[in-house]
């Protein structure tokens, strides 16, 4: 089984705000097929970027994707970027 977990990001448009986690939801899927048609299905064609971390040869490994978005509501215009990350969920006995 396949989890996506997503943490949700945003900041303003002014360059001295920082970005805040404002939450973090997790999906599960059969497969990475089918976690990669929900990201097209719910992202569309927002800007998307890989995203790495390194192991502990220091070689990166492509984890998932960065997709980032402009958002707004009848206030004001925010910034929102949304890391999605793979992970391999293993059932275990007990």
């Amino acid at each position: 089984m396949i989890q996506l977990v997503i943490r949700k990001s945003s900041k303003s448009y002014n360059p001295k705000a920082q970005w805040q986690i404002f939450d973090i939801e997790k999906k599960s899927f059969n497969d990475v097929k089918e976690a990669k048609e929900w990201i097209k299905k719910i992202y569309g064609n927002s800007k998307k970027r890989a995203m790495y971390v390194d192991d502990l040869e220091k070689k990166s490994k492509k984890i998932g994707y960065v997709i980032g978005f402009r958002n707004s509501d009848y206030q004001q215009r925010w910034i929102e970027q949304h890391w999605v990350g793979f992970e391999k969920v293993e059932v275990i006995e007990i």
